[in-house]
């Protein structure tokens, strides 16, 4: 018997919930026994014309779906054998698809720690909750959930994301890798404040950014932390008002380069050109699925030891910044419980080590390829399943 598995979140190609969705998806369809169903219309869809074409039907039965929902608002659709995973975010936040099943999980990654009595409610209709850290697991249980909950972490692609030669396209420059969306919590800031000192110190060091932020009330937050001077112009290309932004705040003109909003299938080869990767981020809800690329890489990677990176937060595989000491909430994280501020003293201390030792951090960074094989989507989303189906047998 075939099993219907809801897709409760858009695919997108170029936001960590996107790229989840779609390698999701694609290892269903690779079940003999399993059926994906997109419960929300997709965004930009793989660049790659194979996983294009293998989620095509899927989209064109999305917007079937859809069409009927808009032709009839009050009819509710309600399928009895369709396993939902709803995508869930901070205090339960929760947009219902286009089909409803008595077979609920939450898909959960959460940054806010605060909870209010709605929340709770909300969280009362999933009985199965899985969460995409330990850190969020833990805070769950603390907070006195008592959901089933199980840890599930995101996945990379092994074809994509995997130790290669680079091109050097920037010649004996020292790169440094730093990626997200650009806002409060990821620390673009906080690298700002540091890759400064480094770069008066190495002149012929590179800051390769790759953030972006399509939601300006986010964007804003950056300021939060007292390291920036405003934020970058939302009108216009992004990557040129980041630029502009980042000189206003100090940096030399030759001393950064700023990506355009970049497919991931793109983004290996980007990484691979840098040296070092940067994640100094106050609170994660899951991961950090662009720093287990960039581990996956083969990256030497220096990364905040706090929330969810703490699962990769690990001196075998990486350079963990474990001075974190608070961080201020804002009107958009009311709770940042666990969150943490990465000392720029320790970020400069560990750029110079990778710097001075350039052979013995690489040697790290196989390290963390290797962690990572254990960590593709085929693998993560087989543990996904395994509970899914488990539960609701």
């Amino acid at each position: 018997m075939i099993r219907n598995i809801g897709i409760g979140w858009q695919l997108h190609d170029r936001t960590g919930w996107g790229v989840y969705g779609i390698n999701l998806a694609l290892q269903l369809l690779a079940r003999e026994n399993l059926q994906p169903v997109l419960l929300f219309s997709p965004g930009q869809l793989p660049e790659n014309p194979l996983q294009h074409q293998l989620l095509q039907p899927l989209v064109d039965a999305c917007r079937k779906l859809a069409a009927m929902a808009q032709r009839f608002p009050k009819f509710q659709p309600h399928a009895e054998k369709l396993i939902v995973l709803n995508g869930l975010g901070n205090n339960f936040s929760h947009q219902p698809g286009l089909l409803q099943s008595p077979a609920n999980a939450g898909v959960i990654f959460f940054e806010n720690t605060a909870f209010n009595a709605q929340g709770r409610k909300r969280a009362a209709h999933f009985p199965l909750l899985i969460t995409g850290s330990h850190w969020n697991e833990n805070l769950l249980r603390e907070k006195g959930f008592t959901n089933q909950i199980v840890t599930v972490i995101q996945g990379v692609d092994p074809t994509i994301f995997h130790p290669a030669p680079k091109a050097g396209f920037f010649g004996e420059r020292f790169v440094i890798f730093s990626g997200g969306k650009l806002e409060y919590r990821k620390g673009q800031d906080i690298v700002i404040a540091a890759y400064k000192k480094f770069n008066q110190r190495h002149p012929e060091s590179l800051l390769l950014c790759a953030w972006h932020n399509s939601w300006p009330a986010t964007m804003a937050e950056i300021v939060a932390g007292g390291l920036v001077d405003g934020v970058p112009d939302s009108n216009g290309p992004q990557a040129a008002n980041l630029g502009r932004w980042l000189e206003k705040n100090g940096l030399l003109p030759k001393s950064f380069l700023v990506l355009a909003e970049t497919p991931n299938i793109y983004m290996a080869p980007i990484m691979r050109e840098a040296d070092v990767a940067l994640f100094p981020n106050r609170g994660e809800g899951g991961t950090n699925l662009v720093m287990m690329e960039a581990l996956a890489c083969g990256l030497p990677v220096i990364m905040a030891a706090n929330t969810g990176q703490l699962d990769f937060a690990d001196p075998e595989i990486g350079f963990p910044l474990t001075t974190q000491g608070p961080v201020k909430a804002t009107s958009h994280m009311a709770g940042v419980e666990g969150w943490g501020e990465s000392d720029q003293d320790e970020i400069l201390e560990k750029l110079e080590e990778v710097y001075q030792h350039r052979d013995q951090a690489r040697e790290r960074g196989k390290n963390a390829a290797r962690r990572l094989e254990n960590f593709t989507w085929q693998i993560q989303v087989d543990k996904l399943l395994n509970t899914v189906l488990d539960f609701f047998s």
